[in-house]
């Protein structure tokens, strides 16, 4: 991290972390070609990082997060994958998307609540 990096979060009290959805999932196609693991996974490993980098703010640092992820949509896609491979390509209608983004809201926040609690 840059030295300007740094400094803002010295002086900062108050951090806002935006985590986009291809973080959240990640797309496998291009490391991995085999019908045994899905193309696209719920990315646990770099989720870990993160939050204990959070923890570290938190803790360490005294500082207050918010995390504000665009990942629900994904992440209840990731379900569906079950039932059909091409989901991630598919367009959905807005009533679809808002469905989906319950159902994967409420996945993603038990997924956070559960990797932060080590």
């Amino acid at each position: 991290m840059s030295n300007d990096f740094n400094q803002i979060i010295k002086n900062s009290n108050f951090i806002v972390i935006k985590i986009g959805s291809s973080l959240i999932v990640s797309n496998q196609t291009n490391s991995n070609t085999t019908t045994e693991i899905p193309p696209y996974i719920f990315n646990y490993k770099w989720i870990e990082s993160i939050a204990s980098d959070i923890n570290d703010l938190i803790r360490l640092k005294n500082k207050k997060v918010c995390i504000v992820t665009s990942g629900a949509i994904a992440t209840a896609k990731l379900d569906l994958l079950k039932q059909d491979n091409n989901v991630f390509q598919k367009s959905f209608s807005i009533k679809q998307k808002q469905s989906l983004a319950a159902i994967g809201q409420i996945r993603l926040m038990l997924s956070l609540i559960h990797i932060s609690q080590g």
